[in-house]
C-alpha cells in the first residue's frame, strides 16, 4: 500500500494527464471546425464567382487550412483585449460571414475609377467590419500585419501568374490586402465563438 504523500502526488499526476488530454482533445476539434468552415466559405465563394475555374480547387484546403490556423491563434492574440466587445454569437457570426461576402465581392467585381477610390472604400469597409465584429487593438495589429504579409506574397506570385484568376489584375494590392484583412477578422471571430462553446 502506498503512503498516503504518494497516493494524493499519483492521483494529482493522473488528474493533470487527464485534463492536458482534454484540453488536446478541444483544440484538434475547435481546428477541425474551423477547417470545415473554411472549406465550405471558399466553396460558396467560389460559386459566387461565375469566372471560376477548376484550377482553384487547390484553394479549397489551403483556405481551411488558413482558416484553423488563424482561428486558433486569435483567441490568444485578442485574449488581454476583448472589453469592448460583445462575445461573439450564431447571429453574430451569420452577420460577419454576410459583411465579408460583401467586402469580398465589392473588392473582385466592383470597377473603381482610381486607385484613391479604391482603397480609401477598402480601407472604411474592412476597418468598418473588425470595428462592428472585434475592437480590439491587438486583433487589428494582427490583422493588419497578416494582410500586409498575404498580400506582398501574393503580389509576388502573380508575377509568375500563379494568382491572375483568383484577384483582380487592377489595383491588385488593395484588393488582396482587403480581402485578406476581412478573412482574418471572420475566421478570428469564428475563433473565438467556436472557443467559446466550450464553456457553455
Amino acid at each position: 500500500m502506498l503512503p498516503p504523500r504518494w497516493e494524493t502526488e499519483t492521483t494529482d499526476s493522473n488528474g493533470a494527464r487527464e485534463g492536458q488530454r482534454g484540453m488536446t482533445c478541444a483544440f484538434i476539434s475547435r481546428g477541425l471546425i474551423l477547417f470545415a468552415i473554411g472549406c465550405i466559405i471558399r466553396m460558396a465563394l467560389d460559386l459566387l464567382q461565375v469566372e471560376a475555374k477548376f484550377s482553384t480547387l487547390w484553394l479549397v484546403p489551403v483556405s481551411g487550412l488558413a482558416a484553423a490556423c488563424i482561428g486558433l491563434l486569435y483567441p490568444y492574440v485578442t485574449s488581454n483585449s476583448m472589453d469592448d466587445s460583445d462575445p461573439p454569437d450564431g447571429a453574430m457570426i451569420i452577420r460577419c460571414i454576410a459583411v465579408f461576402v460583401g467586402v469580398y465581392q465589392a473588392s473582385t467585381k466592383i470597377y473603381f475609377s482610381s486607385y484613391f477610390e479604391l482603397f480609401m472604400t477598402l480601407i472604411a469597409l474592412a476597418v468598418g467590419m473588425w470595428w462592428l465584429f472585434d475592437r480590439s487593438k491587438s486583433g487589428l495589429t494582427f490583422c493588419l500585419l497578416l494582410a500586409f504579409i498575404l498580400a506582398s506574397v501574393t503580389q509576388f506570385l502573380y508575377k509568375y501568374k500563379y494568382t491572375r484568376h483568383l484577384v483582380g489584375s487592377e489595383f491588385l494590392y488593395p484588393r488582396a490586402w482587403a480581402i485578406y484583412f476581412t478573412v482574418c477578422v471572420l475566421f478570428g471571430t469564428i475563433g473565438r465563438w467556436v472557443q467559446q462553446l466550450e464553456y457553455q
